[in-house]
């Protein structure tokens, strides 16, 4: 889920850093120099701590407010990201990226809740488990990577890219009721089922974290001075604008950030949670329930900047983008309660979430001759490090191995949806009376008449 808001008209220009002609001559052999020692490591294997097995989160798949399928154990293989197209603007500091990946598998195990089970005929559903394999084939890639300096290299500071799959095939394998292996094939050509749209999702995000790494490690074989033919002036120069122009976007974004800080709730309330389970005692399953409710998200006042603002050109236009996150990030529930056999704990929920991500992009115009700035999308990519703590649980320890991972990943869905809603509103509106003008000036106005 994600706040967007699509404007309609067409902003006029927006003056973009005014750069000396000797600098502009040296930046274009520069973004030359760059691309050729981007693309002779143009091609990048998808590895993460030295393996080819990647990681996914797990995965509810819900219908309302109903968890139905469980998705665990999953694991991402990709072929090479080959890099097809970089334009490096060395001006405005980032990189336009187009790359393509031939597949990316994703396998894991589900398990069926047993209020689907119950509702579904057996010549449908047969088994409440299997495995799962989901193929993307020919995924086209593009998008900005943001660029800053250090004390002799650039480096990639956030990656924001779209993933887009040619064609998609979901296969799913299951033993029927007399123990046969049977498989359920499904090919589309787009990402929309409710199945592939939180795995590929996930996918996204370490996705563009591997490629950030790889860059970098690319970034360092050619120092700045490489860049710029070891002229120190030019060098000079260079990160003079440079710091100017992002230092610039960065106090921009804060300022709205702030004032997002003093008018937002530090805490939102967030869905109840219900959850059957079972438990297999000899032969016998026995199934019991779990309810959480008066649940809570605390600490949005936290949300910073976490990376360096990016800012391109975009239709005749300005687009700014931010990475941003919740130094510190709460959830719980005031009162929980599970049964088995009709006994069971009761208590609360605290939870931690360790890291978060959350991605903002605006568009910035003049109208009317004032400087106005709207909100394109609000997204949260990543809720993850998760810690959670159950009061009154024992001696019903077990419980909390039934329950916890659907606890989680129901909540995170919960928290997502909240953060983008509560958020992006209130950005939103604060942007309907900020004036942009003093980070953004007027564009210039030639008087053409005779």
């Amino acid at each position: 889920m994600r706040t967007e808001i699509t404007s309609t008209t067409s902003p006029p220009n927006i003056p973009l850093p005014q750069l000396e002609e000797t600098l502009i001559q040296a930046l274009s052999h520069a973004e030359t120099t760059l691309t050729e020692c981007i693309l002779a490591n143009a091609e990048i294997n998808i590895t993460y701590h030295g393996t080819t097995v990647i990681p996914l989160d797990n995965v509810d798949i819900e219908i309302g407010n109903l968890a139905l399928i469980y998705l665990s154990n999953m694991t991402l293989k990709s072929s090479p990201l080959h890099m097809i197209t970089v334009i490096p603007h060395l001006n405005l500091m980032y990189l336009d990226l187009i790359a393509n990946i031939s597949f990316i598998e994703v396998t894991g195990t589900y398990n069926i809740s047993p209020e689907l089970m119950n509702y579904t005929s057996r010549e449908l559903i047969s088994t409440d488990e299997g495995t799962l394999n989901l193929t993307f084939h020919d995924v086209e890639i593009s998008g900005t990577v943001g660029l800053n300096i250090n004390e002799s290299n650039l480096y990639v500071h956030s990656v924001d890219l779209i993933y887009k799959p040619m064609s998609v095939m979901l296969r799913i394998k299951f033993k029927d009721g007399n123990g046969q292996e049977q498989t359920m094939e499904e090919r589309r050509h787009d990402v929309r089922s409710s199945i592939e749209e939180p795995v590929y999702k996930d996918l996204e995000g370490r996705l563009n974290i591997i490629l950030q790494e790889r860059l970098n490690e690319i970034l360092l074989n050619v120092s700045i001075g490489d860049l710029l033919e070891n002229r120190n002036d030019t060098e000079i120069s260079f990160r003079t604008a440079t710091n100017n122009h992002i230092g610039n976007l960065n106090d921009f974004v804060d300022t709205i950030l702030n004032a997002l800080r003093e008018n937002i709730t530090d805490q939102v309330h967030i869905p109840n949670l219900e959850k059957s389970f079972e438990r297999k005692l000899g032969f016998i399953r026995f199934r019991g329930s779990f309810k959480a409710e008066e649940g809570w998200l605390k600490s949005l006042k936290t949300l910073h900047r976490t990376a360096d603002v990016i800012l391109k050109t975009f239709d005749n236009s300005v687009e700014v983008s931010a990475a941003l996150g919740l130094s510190k990030m709460e959830f719980g529930y005031n009162r929980y309660s599970a049964k088995f056999l009709e006994v069971g704990p009761s208590g609360s929920i605290t939870s931690t979430i360790g890291e978060n991500s959350v991605f903002l992009r605006g568009r910035v115009s003049y109208v009317d001759n004032n400087c106005t700035v709207t909100l394109q999308e609000l997204r949260v990519r990543v809720l993850n490090h998760i810690r959670m703590s159950l009061t009154g649980l024992s001696p019903f320890n077990w419980i909390l191995s039934k329950v916890a991972t659907s606890i989680v990943n129901r909540s995170k869905s919960n928290i997502i949806a909240n953060i983008e809603q509560t958020v992006g509103e209130k950005i939103q509106n604060l942007l309907l009376t900020f004036d942009c003008s003093s980070y953004f000036p007027q564009p210039a106005i030639t008087n053409t008449s005779t």
